[in-house]
């Protein structure tokens, strides 16, 4: 009698250990960026900061983000019917990710304003808990287009650097496999 091996779970131990780990990664990223340019736009000096609220807000932050973003990657795994490890690992063997290092800079750099939005609502969802502004000078002494121009630079930078890493390692990783066969 033959038996069928159980089939795969289309949500693995490993999608959701990658979920957690890369929202959680780009969360604290984003929110410290964000915070950066949020401290470098101060339009008076010396700029206080209130380092419990800031603290509340990188936590609001991150969890936001690790919920919203494995929320996310079910649901496209469920719509497209194949995991998120799947997926990764067919792009990675496609070359994909080395042509493509210069549009995810620039995507993220583009798309930067929604973690900067977010993180600002973060900062204002923690003054609100914690009874004290993140900056005690007040939203009025940040200029925020700059603080803004200067998020979608460093998220750029930040995330050529990191496509340019993450290429690296799956071409060597099937460079690797190649030469195993």
């Amino acid at each position: 009698m033959k038996t069928t091996p159980d089939p795969q779970p289309l949500i693995g131990k490993q999608d959701v250990a990658r979920w957690l780990t890369i929202s959680g990664f780009w969360g604290f990223v984003f929110y410290l960026l964000a915070y950066l340019s949020m401290l470098l736009s101060q339009r008076r000096q010396p700029v206080l900061v209130n380092a419990k609220t800031v603290l509340v807000g990188m936590i609001l932050h991150i969890f936001a983000l690790i919920t919203s973003g494995s929320f996310f990657s079910a649901m496209t795994s469920v719509l497209r019917g194949t995991s998120t490890t799947q997926d990764a690992r067919k792009q990675a063997a496609t070359n994909l990710l080395e042509r493509t290092v210069v549009l995810q800079g620039v995507s993220g750099a583009i798309g930067s304003i929604i973690p900067f939005t977010f993180s600002r609502r973060c900062l204002q969802m923690a003054a609100k808990i914690t009874g004290q502004e993140a900056f005690p000078a007040g939203e009025g002494a940040i200029n925020w287009h700059q603080a803004q121009l200067l998020m979608a630079f460093f998220v750029g930078v930040v995330g050529t650097i990191v496509a340019r890493i993450s290429a690296w390692v799956a071409d060597d990783h099937v460079k690797a496999r190649e030469e195993q066969k």
